[in-house]
């Protein structure tokens, strides 16, 4: 998750519930900078055969944005928050889902 402003207006423990009931499995970090967030979206492990994805939460442009490789081929897809970040999650999810099964 990237916030810019999350040190002057405090985080928001609702969106980090809500990123980690969709993800249950996965890490939950958050980010203050854009450099230390681009940082991060660059660090890929080596995952052999096995897909991997991320996914950004960026509320300075309320958009979640999903980057993957599976299968060899890399992925990415935007979705607008609005006003509900679940519904843009799980769209993100669906999407994930189609990227992996094909």
């Amino acid at each position: 998750m990237l916030d810019l402003v999350g040190m002057t207006r405090g985080t928001n423990t609702v969106e980090i519930v809500t990123l980690r009931q969709m993800w249950k499995e996965s890490e939950v970090e958050s980010f203050t900078s854009a450099s230390a967030l681009n940082q991060w979206e660059k660090n890929w492990p080596d995952q052999g055969r096995t897909p991997v994805f991320k996914v950004i939460y960026d509320r300075s442009t309320g958009e979640v944005r999903v980057t993957g490789q599976a299968e060899g081929q890399r992925f990415q897809k935007s979705f607008p928050v609005d006003a509900d970040l679940q519904t843009a999650l799980k769209q993100a999810a669906s999407f994930i889902e189609e990227q992996i099964g094909r």
